[in-house]
């Protein structure tokens, strides 16, 4: 199965789940839903997307501004570069901010402002976005672990010197701690 066919698998089972367990589904089974219902279900989608889409976003932006100024020349170059297989992008990354973008720090950063935002926010969009991002992370962790290139990938830019096994343990902490950012985060 490709990777986007993995991450889109994922988001769909993420979105049916957030929105069973919120009970979104509900209002919305009955013939008089009300507007608020299906708006709050399409922001609860469309944040989940940009989530998704942020960690590429940025790596294709950086890209693409690091070679010059701001042009329809470049804003054409985005686009194209965000159609492609991210494989493609990752291996023709100058910038080296895919390497950055997925990496232990970053990953943790993610999972702290994703817990700031999740509590203290109202909004479903900023729920749904971080909730995203947090999928697309674990989707990638899970990959590279399945693949054996967690020290290639994770460790790269900001090397730590782990076993095997303490590696391992590491990946099922963070693991588990974005399991339990996912299961806060569903009380939309």
């Amino acid at each position: 199965m490709s990777k986007r066919a993995v991450i889109l698998l994922a988001y769909l089972l993420y979105f049916c789940s957030v929105a069973f367990v919120s009970k979104l589904f509900l209002p919305l089974l009955v013939s008089s839903a009300s507007f608020t219902a299906w708006l709050t279900l399409f922001f609860l989608f469309a944040g989940g997307m940009v989530g998704i889409l942020l960690p590429k976003v940025v790596i294709v932006a950086t890209q693409v501004l690091s070679v010059g100024s701001f042009t329809m020349k470049s804003v054409s170059r985005f686009f194209q570069l965000m159609m492609k297989n991210e494989s493609s992008i990752l291996q023709s990354d100058t910038t080296h901010a895919a390497s950055i973008v997925y990496s232990y720090p970053c990953a943790l950063v993610v999972l702290i402002g994703g817990f700031y935002v999740i509590s203290s926010s109202t909004l479903v969009f900023g729920k749904a976005a971080v909730l995203g991002c947090a999928l697309r992370y674990v989707v990638e962790l899970l990959e590279s672990w399945q693949e054996g290139t967690m020290k290639q990938k994770w460790l790269r830019v900001f090397p730590v010197n782990l076993t095997t096994q303490e590696l391992h343990i590491a990946v099922i902490v963070l693991l588990l701690a974005f399991g339990v950012f996912g299961i806060f985060g569903l009380k939309i």
